[in-house]
Order: structure tokens, then sequence, then C-alpha cells
């Protein structure tokens, strides 16, 4: 009986230093998150979305990794792995909805989803109807749709959140002049 137990043992030892061997090292994900935004301001995307991979899905700070996964590849022009990213980002985190969305949109409008990327307006702005932005975006992408009626009502509505905002100006400006009324332009 006293061998079996020593025997069980050292198999438990031999086990947790199998184990512990095998474990991924340490990493401290803020500052991995704070190299990445500096490469992503410095326009390294492709570097700033390396070191955001190597944060682990059970760590704390993976929200924030897949949003900067999703804006890098957005800045990088992998609108369609900015897609993915935000998509995994909804699903694993719901509680940040309107970043998803807006990530999501923002990807679809960029691969010429036009109606999708609405759609996915529609839902952010639902939940804050006063940001400008999120407006501004869906005129956008209803211009991109040659839908110049609705892009107006959208660009107006930025309007009367911030009047200052000088893009939907411009965009009013530019469907003004593609329909023939130069001087409103």
């Amino acid at each position: 009986m006293q061998k079996k137990i020593k025997l069980a043992a050292a198999f438990a030892a031999l086990f947790i230093c199998i184990h512990t061997s095998a474990q991924a090292p340490l990493i401290s994900s803020g500052e991995l998150l704070e190299k990445g935004y500096k490469l992503h301001d410095n326009g390294k995307y492709k570097d700033a979305i390396a070191l955001y991979k190597q944060i682990n899905r059970s760590d704390t700070n993976y929200s924030k990794a897949l949003y900067e996964l999703a804006f890098s590849s957005y800045a990088d022009s992998a609108f369609g792995a900015a897609k993915e990213y935000a998509q995994l980002g909804l699903k694993l985190f719901p509680t940040q909805t309107s970043q998803w969305y807006i990530q999501i949109a923002n990807a679809e409008d960029e691969l010429k989803n036009h109606d999708s990327a609405i759609s996915y307006y529609d839902k952010v702005i639902n939940i804050n109807k006063y940001n400008y932005i999120n407006y501004f975006n869906k005129g956008v992408a209803y211009y991109g749709n040659k839908n110049f009626e609705q892009a107006k009502k959208s660009l107006q509505q930025c309007l009367l959140i911030y009047p200052y905002y000088s893009s939907p100006h411009y965009f009013l400006g530019v469907i003004a002049f593609e329909e023939g009324n130069p001087v409103q332009s």
C-alpha cells in the first residue's frame, strides 16, 4: 500500500512539473497595448497587430486587444479581418455593443456593403442618438449607395447635433453639385 501511495505522489509531482513548464510565459498585456498604440500611431499597423495577437483570450485586456485588432486591421485596409475581430468582440463582449457595431459598420462600408453598414449605423444610433459621427458615417454610406435623399437627411441630422463639423458640409455640397445644383454646392 505504501508503494502505491509513493508511486502516485511521484506521478503527481512529475505531472505538476511538466504542466508548469508547458505554461505560456506571463506577459504584461497593458505594456503590449501601450506599445501597440504607439506602433499604430506611427503607421506600423502590422507590427501593432502582431503585438495585440499576443494577448490571450483569458486576459482581462482581451476586449481592448480585440478592439485594437479591429481598429489596426481597418487602418491597414484589412477590412475583412477588421470585421471578423469586431464580430468576435460582439460575441464575447456584448456589453460593449456600440463600439463593435461601429467597427463592423465601418468595415462593411469599406467593403462596399453599404446596406449592411447602414443597418449597423442604425443600431448604434438607437443606442446613442446624440453621437453626430454615426449620422455622418451613415450619410456617407448612403452616399456610397447613391441614395442622395437619405444621405442628405443623415448629414443634416449630424449638423443639427454638431454644426461645426466640416465634413458633412462638404458632402452636402458634393451631393448638391451631383444633383445639378451648383449654386447650393
